[in-house]
């Protein structure tokens, strides 16, 4: 009687965990639709920025901002972004996999942003001191940590790599981790980009004009990255915890099946032995 107690309490904790995958499982996909329909503007956004600024650029060739055409200076801000929460899967363990020889090679000479929880957790693991890190990534905080890192990379000309480790969405079922460099640009194709048959009419100076172009581009692809971060995780979340709840169940039809198997047995044999005692 006592195993039969105990696998009904096993049946019901299996039962209530399976509840909590499932809400969690819905949330997941609510949140990454919710973030899914504002992606293809962010995204758009930012190619027209990089579009706007390579052509402005190409057509003012004698501009030259320090940020893009450092000396000899090689400082290196490497960011790394994780997830603030966990159960998603490989989502983190995968980016850090990918990503720990190059941060290991960078962490004598290099600054470290970490952000997302998770991200801040491995670099603490790793002995790494970051000068800033965000704990909390989530929709609403993109901005703000956005700006506060673009100021940072364009307030002085101090660093002549910006690199950036984080995971893209390449399906709903698939996210990778990738290296993305903020600065030097990578995007730049001024041999391929036509050259504006009339001068431009510059309202205000010209350095000031491309400087600002570029704060914008800089904050652009970060926002960006942060963002597809982001929808990465909730896809990666959802893929988990619907991973999770199909355990559960499978543990449940199994728990049931031995249960009635052992109050069966449990049954016959006090009949049998009811029947022997008369």
């Amino acid at each position: 009687m006592s195993q039969l107690i105990q696998m009904r309490q096993q049946i019901k904790a299996i039962e209530t965990i399976k509840k909590i995958t499932h809400a969690m499982r819905l949330i997941a996909m609510s949140a990454h639709t919710r973030l899914r329909a504002g992606q293809a503007t962010i995204e758009e956004y930012k190619k027209e920025m990089e579009h706007l600024f390579t052509t402005v650029s190409t057509n003012s060739p004698e501009w030259v901002n320090p940020l893009i055409d450092i000396p000899e200076a090689q400082k290196i801000l490497v960011i790394l972004i994780g997830s603030e929460k966990g159960l998603c899967g490989a989502f983190n363990s995968s980016l850090f996999s990918y990503s720990k020889e190059s941060i290991n090679n960078y962490a004598s000479h290099a600054t470290f942003i970490g952000v997302g929880k998770k991200a801040i957790e491995f670099l603490r693991a790793q002995s790494i001191e970051h000068i800033i890190e965000y704990p909390r990534l989530q929709s609403n905080a993109i901005s703000v940590i956005t700006q506060q890192i673009t100021d940072l990379i364009t307030a002085k000309a101090q660093y002549s790599h910006v690199i950036v480790y984080s995971n893209v969405l390449k399906s709903f079922f698939v996210q990778r981790p990738a290296t993305t460099f903020i600065v030097p640009l990578q995007h730049s194709t001024s041999a391929t980009q036509p050259v504006i048959a009339e001068p431009y009419v510059w309202e205000e100076p010209q350095e000031k004009v491309l400087e600002g172009l570029f704060i914008q581009l800089v904050y652009a692809q970060l926002y960006y990255l942060l963002y597809t971060s982001l929808v990465a995780e909730q896809a990666a979340r959802f893929i988990s915890m619907d991973g999770a709840t199909r355990n559960a169940n499978q543990m449940i039809e199994t728990k049931k099946l031995h249960y009635n198997k052992a109050r069966q047995a449990q049954i016959t044999k006090e009949l049998a032995e009811l029947s022997g005692n008369l």
